[in-house]
């Protein structure tokens, strides 16, 4: 099936018939926190991102489906993912890819997380939420926080990330929280200027 499906926390939210689409077949860099526009791009992400995981040849969801509450794990075709498990291994890439991730304008790490058991809760500055009481603590997972100006992570080209047919499955996931409803860019890959085709990325914002 030529089918794009959009999910946010699980439930369907878009779709696109992709019969007769062409989707590029390219090895360029791949970025995480903006567009990768080498015009005049330059829309960064304001906010939180943890759990990327991308995977190239298989559909990990078709229909609408319950949001992982634990840290996402290497599956079959996994080719990235970014678990963000602590403060000094938040851009290890935990695939068997093990790809090298830049971090441009030194995006930092934050304790702000949602994978954690249904009755606890974390506030942006990482405080632990307890029976109605902060508590700080220690989980075993965290996000990368942009600051929506100059931020952003970048791996090198690798046909990992690349889309050769309309028929090629992938799915690409993780978790956001915005800061501001401009247009953040999470995942982008292949924009090589104003007027040229974009291979695929994912943004949310309001249009301003």
């Amino acid at each position: 099936v030529n089918t794009m499906i959009g999910f946010i926390n699980g439930v369907v939210v878009g779709t696109a018939d992709m019969t007769g689409k062409t989707i590029q077949a390219t090895t360029s860099t791949l970025t995480i926190g903006r567009d990768n526009e080498t015009g005049p791009g330059g829309r960064f992400l304001n906010g939180f991102v943890t759990n990327v995981r991308v995977i190239k040849g298989a559909a990990a969801y078709t229909k609408r489906f319950t949001p992982p509450q634990t840290v996402l794990q290497p599956v079959t075709n996994t080719s990235l993912l970014l678990q963000v498990a602590n403060s000094t291994a938040y851009i290890t890439d935990s695939s068997t890819n093990a790809f090298t991730v830049t971090n441009n304008g030194t995006a930092t790490y934050n304790q702000f997380a949602p994978l954690v058991t249904p009755f606890n809760r974390l506030d942006s500055s990482g405080s632990y939420y307890i029976d109605g009481v902060y508590d700080e603590v220690t989980l075993p997972t965290g996000s990368l926080s942009f600051n929506g100006s100059n931020q952003y992570l970048s791996l090198s080209g690798s046909s990992a990330f690349s889309i050769p047919t309309n028929t090629t499955p992938f799915t690409v996931e993780f978790w956001a929280n915005f800061t501001s409803t401009n247009q953040n860019y999470i995942f982008s890959e292949t924009y090589t200027g104003a007027g040229n085709p974009v291979n695929f990325y994912i943004g949310m914002g309001d249009g301003s």
